[in-house]
């Protein structure tokens, strides 16, 4: 067994980890970009995954554009 100095601190850190909402990709929390819903934080993990949500968002909002497209 290894000492705890000797721990990859990318693997064995105690920082808190989220989970990305659309990927569930686990980050550490100083990585995660937020956006504020209605009721609680969104976190995820890349403007990627925040973009993939807010399209999915606007076409829940607005389905009719979805089905002209």
């Amino acid at each position: 067994m290894t000492d705890s100095h000797e721990r990859d601190p990318r693997i064995f850190s105690s920082e808190p980890k989220l989970n990305c909402d659309v990927c569930l990709k686990e980050i550490p929390q100083s990585e995660a970009q937020s956006a504020e819903a209605e009721e609680y934080v969104r976190w995820f993990c890349g403007l990627e995954c925040y973009e993939q949500w807010r399209n999915d968002e606007k076409n829940k909002e607005n389905p009719e554009e979805k089905k002209e497209a």
